[in-house]
């Protein structure tokens, strides 16, 4: 268990972090066309647009030859990789496996609803001026890592449910020899 573990924490997390950024997760398109709005053509939109924002050159626009920030990063895109990463540091800085289990399997669980709420608030990423005139579209990429997050939650799921179990017939057992 406990090298199933190790590589849950030290390799798992990292590339479900790097599926988080470098996968495309949506596309980002204008459902109504471009007549009252800057024109924008489709792009696809990666994790790290939800951690640095997406600019967007702007060609006769009403902004004229500028860059436009049509995504802009909050502290809210930062939360399932700080999530994954406090995974690993609380590995390091503890010692009880309890303790280790419940912070991995909270953080899963807050990576993976965030991930599949993502579509629901992903506009609040949008810049005010292009707010109500694009939309996202699901990719592949955003599918990859829901699965991902889903299997790491669960193997932390039975892993805290294991480490209870272990804990509780610990107790049983001192209590026998107690008595």
């Amino acid at each position: 268990m406990k090298k199933i573990n190790w590589i849950f924490v030290n390799i798992i997390t990292f590339v479900l972090i790097a599926c988080l950024i470098f996968l495309p997760l949506f596309t980002l398109y204008s459902p109504m066309g471009n007549e009252n709005h800057i024109a924008f053509e489709a792009k696809t939109v990666f994790g790290f647009n939800f951690l640095g924002g997406l600019k967007i050159f702007n060609q006769n626009g009403e902004l004229g030859n500028e860059y436009s920030i049509v995504l802009h990063s909050k502290l809210l895109g930062f939360i399932p990789v700080m999530m994954l990463l406090s995974m690993v540091i609380i590995d390091k800085a503890t010692k009880v496996s309890l303790g280790k289990y419940l912070v991995n399997f909270l953080a899963t669980a807050v990576a993976l609803i965030y991930m599949i709420l993502l579509p629901v608030f992903a506009s609040s990423f949008i810049d005010n001026r292009y707010y109500e005139a694009l939309d996202f579209k699901i990719k592949w990429g955003f599918w990859i890592c829901i699965i991902f997050i889903a299997i790491t939650f669960v193997y932390y799921t039975y892993a805290l449910i294991k480490s209870i179990k272990e804990i509780s017939k610990e107790k049983q057992n001192e209590e026998a020899l107690a008595n």
